[in-house]
């Protein structure tokens, strides 16, 4: 046999190494790519799922944040935006006495004949629309809107967060504000005839609290309540009846201008000295857009164009009737 050297024996190993080793690699990634595009796959699902459920979550999210402001919104509206916060937070509201505040009621004239001659959907039309244009000018006051019981509103200055003696301004200006935009007040099923309220404005110690669980009210108590209630069915169309203890603070002011009505008898409280409130110093309140006809062609509402000429002699018998029971009969707010 020849003989091999030993050169070319360890380069025919390398040769046949070289060559088993990439036979060896080629075999063996087959596999491997194959793993590795799964693997692949795999992280690209998760990726485009983790991602696809940020975006949900994101969106629950905004979609519950939107609802719970809403929620709050709503609540606010109906109570105070601190009694709100402490239901909310879980905690109990314990009534208050607040030693001064100023508070505002207001009644419709002849609301009861109006009704007589008017559909329920109209009337909740016009109710609607007048106690949203009150609405839109309360937020121009430090004021709190307490209450409306059918055409009675209730507005209160100095709570649930005291604001020293400026309760009186807030309310009073609140009031000339109110003349104003009633005076160009269109309503809408009756576009000829003029809107006419009564106010009546008192300021004294107050208790307010929430009452109840389900729809719970905020709520204020004590003879001041009683005493403006008083003012409002004592007073006269179109005027703003403010007692003695408002008008001190108004004369301390000096922007008011007033005008003493004299001693009222007034049911359940005796004589009391009072006032009209006329107007105030630079006062140029803006107007809103709620409809404003002429007012030429402006009738008292208690006149009907509508209806026959019985109809019209009885609804003038139901309007004489309204206003002397307004005077005798005070207004029960709960």
């Amino acid at each position: 046999m020849p003989a091999v050297s030993s050169q070319g024996a360890v380069g025919s190993k390398r040769k046949a190494q070289r060559f088993l080793t990439a036979g060896e690699l080629r075999k063996r990634n087959k596999p491997l790519d194959r793993h590795t595009n799964i693997l692949d796959n795999m992280v690209d699902k998760l990726e485009k799922y983790a991602n696809h459920l940020e975006d949900v979550v994101e969106e629950r999210t905004n979609q519950l944040t939107a609802e719970k402001a809403r929620a709050d919104k709503l609540l606010s509206s109906m109570l105070p935006r601190c009694i709100a916060d402490q239901l909310m937070a879980g905690k109990s509201v314990a009534p208050q006495s607040y030693e001064m505040v100023t508070i505002f009621f207001s009644d419709i004239v002849g609301f009861t004949s109006m009704c007589s001659v008017s559909s329920a959907m109209e009337v909740v039309t016009f109710l609607n629309d007048l106690y949203s244009l009150f609405d839109d000018i309360i937020k121009m006051y430090d004021v709190y809107k307490v209450e409306t019981i059918g055409d009675a509103y209730m507005v209160a200055s100095g709570l649930p967060i005291s604001n020293g003696f400026t309760h009186a301004l807030e309310i009073c200006t609140m009031a000339l504000h109110f003349l104003s935009a009633i005076k160009v007040f269109r309503i809408h099923h009756m576009p000829t005839e003029r809107l006419a309220i009564r106010v009546g404005i008192h300021s004294g110690p107050v208790v307010a609290g929430v009452v109840g669980t389900t729809m719970p009210r905020y709520c204020l108590f004590g003879d001041t309540v009683n005493m403006a209630s008083r003012m409002e069915s004592n007073s006269l169309p179109l005027m703003i009846h403010i007692s003695q203890c408002t008008a001190d603070i108004l004369f301390q002011v000096g922007s008011f201008e007033m005008e003493e009505r004299g001693e009222i008898e007034m049911k359940g409280k005796g004589c009391h000295k009072t006032y009209w409130l006329l107007s105030k110093k630079d006062f140029d309140p803006p107007l809103f857009a709620h409809g404003s006809p002429p007012a030429e062609g402006f009738k008292l509402h208690t006149e009907k164009p509508c209806v026959t000429r019985s109809t019209e002699k009885r609804v003038h018998k139901i309007l004489n009737k309204a206003h002397m029971t307004d005077v005798e009969t005070p207004t029960v707010h709960i």
